[in-house]
């Protein structure tokens, strides 16, 4: 597996989606798109609604954060 740290692009969001529909297991996907099993597991988790894993819905949270500034909470 690769070292570092890399986003996951559409591309490979999409493959995650028809992995799924074939029902191959997280540690498998994981396997073919060379990333960490918890890499997967997490991109599912966050992008999973009522309708089941959306890869396109990451983009549409993406676009909502663009020109925000990220503010930080300073405890003191």
């Amino acid at each position: 597996m690769p070292t570092g740290y890399n986003h996951l692009n559409l591309e490979k969001r999409s493959q995650i989606y028809a992995l799924r529909a074939t029902k191959i297991s997280t540690a498998e996907i994981a396997r073919i798109l060379q990333c960490h099993p918890s890499t997967i597991t997490r991109e599912i988790k966050r992008n999973t609604g009522n309708r089941g894993y959306r890869y396109k819905q990451w983009q549409s949270g993406r676009t909502s954060m663009k020109g925000k500034s990220h503010l930080r909470y300073v405890s003191g």
